[in-house]
């Protein structure tokens, strides 16, 4: 499949773009959600 028109080809490098930006955002939070749930956890069980 070749892409021919100029318009087509910005607009899907930009979809493309969008999508790993998100992707990655996606992985970021997820870790940071994690690291925080286990030190919440560890800090509770610790009080207990």
């Amino acid at each position: 499949m070749r892409i021919r028109r100029l318009r087509t080809r910005i607009i899907v490098f930009f979809v493309a773009l969008l999508t790993v930006v998100q992707i990655a955002a996606l992985v970021l939070v997820n870790v940071a959600n994690t690291h925080y749930a286990h030190a919440r956890a560890e800090a509770d069980l610790d009080v207990g």
